[in-house]
C-alpha cells in the first residue's frame, strides 16, 4: 500500500493555520510539533511543547492532567481540517506516554457536522510507546479533524510524532 497526503491545494482550502501547510508530512500538519502548538488546537488546560531533546527527537507536547471524573473530551488536542472519503483505508500513528497508566481516545470528528468517523481507546503507560492503527473511514466529509481526548483521569500525558495517511 502507498501512503498519501491530500494535495496541498486541498490542505490549504480546508483551513490550516498560516505557515503550517509547509509541514504537511501527512494529512495533519506538524505532527512532530516543530512549530510548537501553532498548527494544533487545544482545549481543557495549558498544553506545552517541550524545547528539550530526547535523543534525536524534539520537541513533543505535554498534555495537562484532566479533572478526575471529567468527560472524555474535557482535555483535547485537534489537528487542522482535512477531507475523508467513506471506506477509504487510512493509517494513524503516534508516540505517547502518561505519568501512570491511563486511557486516551482517538477520533476523526466533524467540526460542524458532528461526524464521528473513527473512535478508539488506547492505554498509555509511563514508558513511551509507538502506536499504529489501520482503519477505514466510515463517512465522507470535509470538516474533519484528528482529535486526541485525555479527560476522565487526573493524570498528565505526552504525545508526539502524529501522522495520518490515506492508504492507496
Amino acid at each position: 500500500m502507498v501512503r498519501s497526503a491530500l494535495p496541498l491545494v486541498l490542505l490549504c482550502a480546508c483551513g490550516g493555520e498560516p505557515d503550517c501547510d509547509e509541514l504537511a508530512e501527512s494529512l495533519v500538519f506538524d505532527g512532530g510539533f516543530e512549530k510548537g502548538l501553532e498548527c494544533w488546537r487545544t482545549a481543557g488546560g495549558t498544553f506545552a511543547a517541550t524545547a528539550e531533546e530526547d535523543g534525536d527527537r524534539a520537541p513533543w507536547v505535554v498534555v495537562p492532567a484532566a479533572t478526575e471524573g471529567s468527560d472524555q473530551d474535557s482535555v483535547q488536542i485537534a489537528s487542522n481540517r482535512f477531507y475523508v472519503v467513506d471506506r477509504q483505508p487510512m493509517q494513524v500513528s503516534f508516540r505517547a506516554r502518561a505519568e501512570s497508566q491511563r486511557s486516551m481516545w482517538i477520533d476523526i470528528t466533524g467540526e460542524e457536522s458532528g461526524l464521528k468517523a473513527y473512535w478508539l481507546r488506547v492505554t498509555l503507560e509511563p514508558e513511551w510507546q509507538s502506536f499504529t492503527f489501520d482503519f477505514e473511514s466510515n463517512a465522507t466529509a470535509d470538516d474533519t479533524v484528528l482529535a486526541f481526548f485525555f479527560g476522565e483521569k487526573a493524570i498528565g500525558a505526552e504525545i508526539d510524532d502524529i501522522a495520518l495517511y490515506r492508504e492507496d
